[in-house]
């Protein structure tokens, strides 16, 4: 008694430290007092704008009838658009609330590691490898579908796990949650077999149940499985597998680029999480020096590594295409944490010496994502400076009736150039004129996204402007010498009203 009353004061404190560590984080990265980005917020703008004249209702099953044409994410926007009714165009507020997801996350998953009876120590390092990386950019940026996805996993995770009082509720609880992260995202309904077949596999272990007692305790696992097939047959059959360039299945499903490029995955996007399981293994195995040892700890690894395939592998094949980047990691990362804390685990137990030559091993591998992580938070607050800066100089320098013209690479830049468009139409009634650089592209998906920045901008490119140009807007500065070429406008004409240390330019006409 004594013992558990100690080890749930422990874990209170670690909670707590895991709480104040991402308010730290986000806070000294400057991501609590953030300000509008390109990239994502300019929907929040859309969301509040419409409901200030319609219901949640009625903005949701708009966007859910237009995204459903290529996309299958129903949760993520009926929850972004209740957030957007909560929040408004606070993005502050926006911010402080990614932090209590982060925070709320990061606790659901450490728990449900200690109730997996894993050390403090493992479950710690369980949530550094599953989270520490260029995926934690879910947890500053307001628009990735993989926040909400994920905060819902946490929930699944630990529900999967706390079953030994009020099974029923928990289990309602797991096929909930589970449930809600498939509708978050494409990424998460396919791996919803990796938890129901963890939930049966764990139960059936630690209880010593039959594989029929195990089944029928759970037989509510149907409903979420159910809900996995229709979400596939209706992204199969209904809205297409090819829908976006960048992932997904071509129709033909042919299988050589997909294992192409779920190798270029496993080679660029995981290296370092690799590295330590295959580490962790020929150590334990030199070790040992005994294969029939070594076998014993593969098979009790077998739980974990099917665990880890069945998140891997389907999300090795959706994003063969494209590959894999930032928080697109997600889930993957979290399949290889399990496994490779399921091996330390084994080590820790019995080799104590070897376990803390790994930890100082893991450190020490780690540190460059670490370092590159505060970086990207970092650079993603001082953007969000910039951007408040460049539009304040636009708005306060012009009205419905200036000519502003924005250039930029259409391909490079595409959903910055919609956002722009955006903030000066709903903020201050201004429409923004285009003009292309660079526009010559030998990628598809560059030339998909260019072709959507020419035909969003139809009729309001540099020819189509009456009279003459007040703002010219710069998202790249290295860019002024070639417009001036191409354009015949007389840089002369023109001063910039930003620091020279900003990438961004906005010249007024003199």
């Amino acid at each position: 008694m004594v013992n558990i009353l100690k080890s749930s004061k422990n874990d209170i404190i670690v909670v707590i430290a895991i709480i104040m560590g991402i308010f730290i984080f986000l806070g000294i990265t400057g991501n609590l007092d953030t300000a509008f980005h390109f990239t994502d917020d300019s929907e929040i703008l859309r969301f509040t704008n419409e409901l200030q004249t319609e219901s949640i209702v009625s903005v949701v099953a708009g966007k859910l009838k237009s995204d459903l044409n290529m996309r299958f994410r129903p949760f993520y926007f009926i929850n972004r658009v209740i957030e957007a009714k909560i929040f408004g165009n606070n993005f502050a507020l926006w911010s402080i609330w990614n932090a209590v997801l982060a925070s709320a996350t990061f606790t659901f998953f450490y728990l449900g590691m200690r109730k997996l009876s894993y050390s403090i120590f493992e479950s710690l390092i369980f949530i550094m490898f599953a989270f520490v990386g260029l995926q934690m950019a879910i947890w500053w940026r307001l628009g990735p579908n993989e926040t909400i996805g994920t905060f819902f996993l946490g929930l699944t995770f630990y529900f999967m796990i706390n079953s030994e009082k009020r099974h029923a509720l928990n289990t309602v609880l797991f096929c909930i949650c589970l449930i809600i992260t498939m509708l978050c995202k494409e990424s998460f309904i396919i791996i919803a077999p990796a938890f129901i077949v963890f939930k049966l596999w764990y139960e059936k272990n630690k209880y010593e149940l039959s594989i029929k007692e195990t089944l029928s305790n759970n037989y509510l696992l149907v409903i979420p499985f159910l809900v996995m097939c229709f979400s596939l047959w209706l992204i199969i059959f209904v809205i297409g597998t090819n829908k976006i360039i960048y992932a997904g299945l071509n129709s033909d499903f042919n299988i050589i680029p997909l294992v192409n490029g779920s190798y270029r995955i496993l080679r660029n996007s995981f290296f370092e999480i690799e590295m330590i399981i295959i580490l962790s293994l020929l150590l334990i195995y030199y070790e040992l020096k005994d294969e029939k040892e070594f076998r014993a700890i593969l098979i009790e690894l077998i739980l974990p590594v099917i665990f880890a395939f069945l998140i891997v592998v389907p999300n090795l094949i959706l994003y063969a295409k494209s590959g894999m980047d930032e928080r697109y990691l997600l889930p993957s990362t979290i399949g290889l944490a399990f496994l490779a804390v399921s091996i330390l685990g084994i080590i820790n137990k019995n080799h104590s010496w070897l376990f803390k030559l790994l930890v100082v091993i893991i450190l020490i591998i780690f540190a460059k994502p670490t370092n590159i992580v505060v970086k990207r938070a970092r650079d993603f607050a001082y953007e969000g400076f910039q951007t408040e800066k460049m539009l304040a100089a636009i708005i306060e320098n012009s009205d419905e009736k200036s000519n502003i013209l924005l250039v930029a690479n259409p391909a490079l830049y595409s959903e910055w150039s919609n956002s722009l468009r955006t903030y000066l139409s709903l903020t201050n009634d201004i429409n923004l004129y285009a003009f292309p650089v660079n526009d010559e592209y030998d990628n598809d998906f560059y030339k998909f996204l260019a072709e959507a920045w020419h035909s969003r901008f139809e009729g309001r490119k540099f020819q189509d402007i009456k009279g003459e140009i007040d703002i010219i807007v710069f998202f790249d500065k290295k860019k002024e010498l070639l417009f001036y070429e191409e354009s015949g406008l007389d840089p002369l004409n023109f001063s910039n009203l930003l620091e020279q240390d900003t990438d961004f330019g906005v010249y007024k006409r003199k």
